[in-house]
């Protein structure tokens, strides 16, 4: 699954400008602390998520 936008507040917010919503850091705790997905460093050094589609979606649309 991926993630393109969020609309809330009577707006719509892009992964790009989501950091900008005053309520970014509760939205970003209720998914994290909600999800049963995680962050798995791979031999390359990158993070990929791991685990439910719909909640690596959301994870990744919320890190990127």
């Amino acid at each position: 699954m991926t993630v393109m936008t969020l609309f809330t507040e009577n707006k719509i917010y892009t992964s790009e400008s989501i950091s900008s919503l005053k309520s970014f850091k509760q939205i970003s705790d209720c998914v994290l602390f909600n999800c049963s997905a995680y962050v798995e460093k791979i031999e390359t050094g990158e993070k990929i998520a791991k685990g439910n589609v719909t909640e690596v979606g959301l994870l990744n649309y919320l890190t990127k």
